[in-house]
């Protein structure tokens, strides 16, 4: 029974196909490309901040400060989780696309330049239009593919999520040791924000 279903479904998605399919349609490819890009400057960002933030370095934190600081930022990110919906209907795909790459450049940028209670709101507040990426563009790779392609598609995302993560984290480390951290800082944001070109080149509707 089970040879015989298999027969009927026609052989099984591979990788390979996954690949092809990004790489023949531009806007899959934006996508895969600036969740990437975002991941290794947030990874980055993470590995700096993690030295930058607590004291006697920087922003002079405890390490309970900088578990709030985080948590503040996760906070955030779900709450604007759940407000894409609405913004989206208000200001449109492209548009709303882009301010998740300002809100995450502007987190990344906010520990170089404030400090205290107006760093945590900024990047409570930021973190909240980051947040909506993961909502948004789930959403548009899900219409922009057949059924039957969503998990090969899904499946090359995550494959360049997961390989950008460990390239940023051991970027920021090697920066780290030769760089001031808020050049760092910086940086990840300047990374961010040129994913915004992308996004609206290729993931901006008509």
């Amino acid at each position: 029974m089970a040879t015989t279903e298999h027969s009927r479904a026609g052989p099984a998605p591979t990788a390979r196909q996954g690949l092809a399919l990004v790489r023949r349609r531009s806007d899959l490819a934006a996508l895969v490309a600036v969740g990437g890009g975002t991941t290794a400057a947030n990874a980055a960002f993470l590995t700096v901040l993690a030295v930058y933030a607590v004291a006697p370095n920087g922003l002079a934190l405890s390490t309970s400060q900088y578990g709030l600081l985080l948590g503040s930022v996760g906070i955030g990110a779900a709450a604007g989780s759940l407000l894409t919906g609405r913004l989206q209907a208000r200001i449109g795909q492209g548009l709303l696309l882009a301010l998740t790459r300002v809100g995450w450049a502007v987190v990344f940028a906010a520990p170089a330049v404030v400090h205290g209670l107006l760093l945590a709101l900024t990047m409570t507040l930021r973190s909240a239009f980051g947040g909506m990426w993961s909502v948004a563009a789930t959403s548009l790779r899900q219409r922009a593919v057949e059924a039957r392609q969503r998990g090969q598609v899904a499946g090359v995302q995550r494959l360049v999520q997961y390989g950008c993560a460990p390239l940023g984290a051991a970027l920021g480390g090697l920066g780290g040791s030769h760089l001031d951290s808020r050049v760092l800082l910086l940086g990840c944001a300047s990374l961010t924000l040129l994913m915004i070109a992308p996004v609206l080149r290729w993931l901006r509707p008509p």
